[in-house]
């Protein structure tokens, strides 16, 4: 299905759109070369989502946004506990350690001050 693309700009620069789209050749690049411990699962139309993505862009925290709808991604979140979005998962050395679902201020806090425990998935 068709839309117009809502492009808004990553920490890294790229331009992106919720759905996934990357706008112009060097975001994709720059995009393939960052490795980001962070990565927010979201839907379109959902105001959770914004919020999350907001909170981080706002405090420059760079993360990878994916779309929660993919069946790919929808099953992975599932094993992982969660049935609604959005949900982030904190990675390190390639491993989910900590993981939730909803606009959680407190826990995004947390993650902007480095204080975030290593936790499976906190509900």
């Amino acid at each position: 299905m068709r839309h117009d693309h809502d492009y808004w700009r990553r920490p890294d620069g790229a331009l992106r759109c919720q759905c996934g789209a990357i706008r112009g050749e060097e975001g994709l690049m720059a995009q393939q070369n960052t490795i980001v411990p962070v990565t927010v699962y979201s839907k379109s139309n959902c105001q959770a989502c914004r919020a999350t993505i907001r909170f981080l862009t706002e405090r420059e925290v760079p993360f990878m946004q994916a779309d929660a709808t993919l069946p790919e991604n929808t099953a992975k979140l599932k094993a992982l506990g969660h049935l609604e979005a959005p949900v982030v998962v904190v990675a390190r050395g390639g491993e989910s350690v900590v993981s939730w679902s909803g606009f959680r201020p407190d826990l995004l806090a947390r993650l902007v001050a480095g204080t975030l425990d290593d936790e499976k998935a906190v509900a």
